[in-house]
């Protein structure tokens, strides 16, 4: 009985004490998630723990893995349901703190590529705008360079926006 008291305890201990997931692995998950599902899981269960109010940039990225997630998925309710409760999660996000950079380019990303029958486009030019003119200021030199690269291959960014960034 001791020692499956002793185990419980030091597993309900590791989870309290986890540590917070760092942003380079974050990151590196996100990309990764479009072509492998294990790194969307992956990047759903990290970040389950963290809400909206306290952690709005960890959340952001929970919401764009869920919607992710819904490629993943068959059934189409599902795929709807997983989209949906994302697309939730990170408006929520975002009006905690629309000055978040990042959370900004996890919206522009996932509407870059959100299929057209969506309809999930509307923040568009509005994050395009935001990240152009908040890009120069980012002391975070991978962020910006990963903002740079992706916006350079972005369809919705006009050659004229491409030449500023170089």
């Amino acid at each position: 009985m001791r020692r499956i008291f002793f185990c419980l305890l030091i597993f309900c201990c590791s989870c309290c004490f986890a540590e917070k997931p760092s942003l380079p692995e974050l990151r590196i998950l996100y990309e990764q998630a479009p072509t492998q599902e294990n790194s969307c899981k992956e990047l759903l269960h990290i970040l389950k723990p963290y809400d909206t109010e306290s952690a709005p940039l960890m959340a952001g990225y929970r919401a764009c893995a869920q919607m992710i997630m819904s490629k993943y998925v068959f059934n189409p309710f599902s795929k709807w349901s997983y989209f949906s409760k994302g697309k939730s999660a990170l408006s929520a996000a975002i009006s905690v703190n629309s000055n978040i950079v990042e959370l900004r380019f996890l919206r522009f990303t996932v509407q870059n590529s959100a299929p057209f029958f969506l309809g999930y486009h509307d923040n568009l030019d509005e994050d395009k705008i935001f990240l152009l003119n908040s890009i120069q200021n980012l002391k975070d030199m991978y962020l910006k360079d990963w903002i740079i690269r992706f916006l350079k291959h972005s369809k919705f960014v006009t050659i004229n926006e491409k030449k500023q960034l170089l």
